[in-house]
């Protein structure tokens, strides 16, 4: 996080760039109360380095019927288990998906 944080306060010169990743630009701002930086408006993308392509598995006897309820199924295990969301990637997770 320190060295974002240097990227960020850096001119806007070109000199200073960073290769963010869904660590340094979405999980850092979910879980620490205070990030050193604000990703939304800190950074200005450049180019792309690579995408890279996600799947997804689940049981057959799974209750999320896709993946747009995966959501407000975590929020619903967390209730039934008695533990409040904690401060985790997800703990942006709120019922419906909607952080």
């Amino acid at each position: 996080m320190i060295g974002t944080a240097r990227v960020a306060k850096a001119a806007p010169d070109g000199y200073q760039v960073i290769l963010g990743n869904v660590g340094t630009h979405a999980g850092n701002q979910t879980l620490y109360r205070r990030p050193l930086y604000n990703t939304a408006t800190d950074f200005a993308p450049v180019f792309l380095v690579v995408e890279l392509p996600r799947m997804s598995r689940d049981s057959k006897t799974s209750t999320l019927p896709t993946v747009r309820a995966l959501p407000a199924g975590l929020c619903a295990a967390e209730r039934r288990s008695g533990k409040g969301p904690g401060r985790s990637p997800r703990s942006g997770l709120r019922e419906g998906g909607k952080v």
